[in-house]
């Protein structure tokens, strides 16, 4: 698409956090505006006398030094475009200064390209390039195929709005929920292997200790490959601190196995809700614990797994683990927009490469088995149709069957379920009939997308932005795909 040159420019504040180190009793009171496309702060000193530090991204904006009583205006011009954080750090004492950082501003600074559709004659494409410009969400890829054939990529809208770079098709994203598949048809690679079976229980297979066994007690493979298992646990816990300020957006690192005693952390949260199979409840780390399966079943980390017995065979040798932070993204990695979401609480580093917005805060290498790749569109189509008899066939087809049947699966009052991996629409008897649907969702700050078969057509859609109303426009754009895909 040709460039937009009517670029719209804005200054968002995000969000302020206080206090972020404790200990100092600055007595320092902030605030924020806009004034004439400058972002202006206020400060208002009270007590002790300090020396006030202003930085974004490491660089120092102002050095003020404050008395008791004092109030101050600053403005910031000249920020760079995208998202920002800036720091304030205040220095107190004479003989043993403290240095201490204080608020957090989140902004929103540059000029946003405007996505405009034109139409293209192609109705999926069409329909999904209106729903981007509804919500106002930068770019996209889709990827669709049929079955066993040619895989078309297209390219929508803008990688970076605020750079005014357009998007290509090569560019990559975060595969969230989307990655389920991955970890799914591992696990039924094993099971072939007879290392595994569905029934196997948890706690056996992840060797338990007593004090989790009982939480556990007839929790199967199986329950959690279908989100049934009734039990949660917050994968995150022995992640970094958000105030660690050594390098820990990239722990655990890629080919490493997880320890032991992170494991036992993460079990000791674990809290049980209801019997195995009764419900269904999506909590995304069913499949954390389903990577930790495989590490002890295979005998490898989780991404060394993956990386030799998905990717490899497909030759998709370019597929990685996603970093945390923007300066370690992947060269054709896009930017992420937050959009209107809220800024988060600080889960990242803060060190000497400070803190970052919502996209840029989730500690991505410990999501893993849920979803922690990065990935093209036009290579999750290539992953989806593998999953059926062609050469190499991820799994069996007798696997397949056994992935998309509602057998076992939680009670929903729907007509459709969720399988191992995949939701799944209109099974009829046995095989894999062409009518047959199935798709997943994958959503986290800044990145949400789609996975599906429909009709015996594979589609991936990666989008660079997600709204506040996720739910929503999910189900929006799953409906205009299904609308699109029948004409």
């Amino acid at each position: 698409m040709d460039k937009k040159l009517n670029t719209a420019p804005f200054i968002k504040v995000q969000g302020l956090i206080e206090n972020i180190r404790s200990g100092v009793a600055t007595a320092l009171q902030v605030s924020i505006d806009i004034r004439d496309g400058i972002p202006t702060l206020e400060l208002e000193k009270a007590g002790e006398a300090m020396i006030v530090f202003v930085r974004c991204q490491n660089k120092l904006l102002v050095e003020v030094d404050l008395s008791t009583g004092q109030s101050l205006t600053i403005e910031l011009p000249d920020l760079p475009p995208g998202q920002q954080v800036i720091r304030l750090a205040c220095r107190i004492g004479q003989e043993h200064p403290i240095e201490a950082v204080t608020h957090l501003i989140y902004l929103r600074v540059g000029e946003i390209a405007p996505f405009i559709h034109r139409k293209m004659d192609d109705p999926v494409i069409d329909a999904v390039g209106n729903l981007l410009q509804k919500w106002e969400l930068p770019g996209a890829v889709l990827a669709s195929g049929p079955e066993g054939g040619e895989i078309e990529p297209q390219a929508l809208g803008w990688c970076d709005a605020a750079a005014g770079l357009e998007m290509s098709a090569h560019h990559r994203f975060r595969a969230a929920s989307l990655g389920k598949v991955i970890t799914t048809a591992s696990i039924y690679q094993l099971l072939e292997q007879g290392k595994l079976s569905l029934d196997l229980s948890v706690s056996d297979a992840l060797d338990m200790a007593a004090r989790h066994r009982d939480i556990f007690d007839g929790v199967r493979i199986s329950h959690l490959l279908r989100m049934s298992c009734g039990v949660r646990v917050d994968s995150a816990v022995g992640a970094p601190s958000p105030l660690d300020p050594l390098d820990m957006s990239e722990r655990p690192k890629l080919h490493q196995k997880t320890s032991e005693g992170w494991l036992n952390s993460v079990l000791d949260t674990a809290t049980r809700h209801f019997d195995p199979g009764d419900k269904f409840d999506y909590h995304t780390d069913n499949y954390w614990l389903l990577g930790r399966i495989i590490e002890r079943y295979s005998g490898q980390s989780y991404a060394d797994y993956v990386i030799q017995n998905v990717f490899d065979p497909l030759g998709l040798t370019d597929i990685r683990m996603a970093t945390t932070l923007p300066d370690g993204r992947h060269h054709d990695e896009v930017i992420y927009h937050e959009g209107d979401c809220p800024p988060e609480p600080p889960q990242s580093a803060m060190g000497a490469k400070g803190m970052v917005p919502a996209p840029y805060q989730r500690v991505m290498p410990i999501r893993d088995a849920m979803g922690g790749w990065l990935v093209t569109a036009e290579e999750m189509v290539k992953l989806n149709q593998h999953l059926l008899d062609l050469t190499p066939a991820l799994i069996s087809t007798g696997s397949l069957e056994s992935m998309l049947a509602r057998k076992g699966a939680a009670p929903m009052p729907t007509e459709w379920y969720y399988g191992d991996g995949l939701f799944v629409q209109n099974p009829v008897g046995q095989g894999l009939p062409p009518h047959l649907t199935w798709w997943h969702f994958g959503l986290v700050p800044g990145c949400s997308g789609l996975l599906a078969r429909i009709k015996g057509h594979h589609i991936a859609l990666l989008v660079n932005g997600a709204p506040v109303k996720q739910n929503i426009f999910l189900a929006s754009l799953w409906r205009v795909i299904l609308k699109a895909v029948g004409k």
